[in-house]
């Protein structure tokens, strides 16, 4: 599944319409924008997003018992976070839980937002992404729950840096957020070959760097040189 922007006008009142959809195809997403009432007139696979999401779940305990609202209480603000699929949750196939760079657990994406990251992650596409904390609050009960919220960056691997870049910053001045967009921005906005940085699945080994052959053979050739020099 792919998230698609269907531009067109609406079945019965003829006014313009822009949605997104989750299709497997053009074909596919054309038969759902009809059954939604839209008709299509272009259709674009949607190839990078942005968007802050809250983080569910922060006055829970994690399974080894520890107290995710001091978890919460120990992040601060612009610090990046890693985003993890939990394989066989019961309740949303799509769950996806928040960490620390050390491992603990702040909570989890909520639902909607959980299926927008899922629908980017696939083992043929590579999907680069962050998620950084950029705001933080009490609630007005008696407990006072900490809650905070992340922005989100989502981009396949061919996706133009420029086109991610603006759309960090639209969210950014329409979220009227008061964080420089080089704190959110991920690497793929600010370098043309990043390494991608995968959505991973929890237990998943992490990928280890290719070693550069270009760099063997350039100190091959100096200790050749060296040698003859040498002689």
């Amino acid at each position: 599944m792919a998230w698609f922007e269907v531009t067109g006008k609406g079945k019965d009142s003829g006014r313009k319409r822009q949605r997104r959809y989750t299709a497997d195809d053009e074909e596919d997403v054309r038969r759902v924008a009809i059954k939604d009432g839209t008709v299509p007139e272009t259709i674009s696979p949607i190839e990078s997003t942005a968007f802050v999401s809250s983080v569910a779940g922060v006055s829970f305990k994690n399974s080894n018992n520890t107290r995710r609202q001091r978890i919460v209480r120990e992040s601060h603000l612009g610090e990046a976070v890693l985003l993890e699929h939990e394989d066989g949750n019961r309740h949303d196939a799509n769950a996806i839980r928040v960490l620390r760079a050390n491992g603990e657990q702040l909570g989890y994406l909520p639902r909607e937002d959980a299926a927008m990251v899922m629908s980017f992650r696939s083992p043929a596409r590579g999907c680069d992404y962050s998620a950084t904390i950029v705001d933080s609050g009490l609630t007005e009960s008696e407990d006072a729950i900490r809650w905070i919220k992340l922005f989100v960056v989502l981009a396949l691997e061919f996706a133009p840096s420029d086109r991610v870049a603006e759309k960090c910053r639209r969210v950014i001045v329409d979220e009227k957020l008061s964080v420089r967009p080089e704190t959110v921005i991920p690497s793929l906005a600010l370098k043309s070959k990043p390494r991608p940085n995968y959505v991973r699945s929890k237990g998943a080994a992490k990928a280890k760097p290719k070693s550069s052959g270009c760099l063997l053979i350039i100190l091959s050739v100096a200790l050749l040189c060296v040698a003859a020099a040498a002689i």
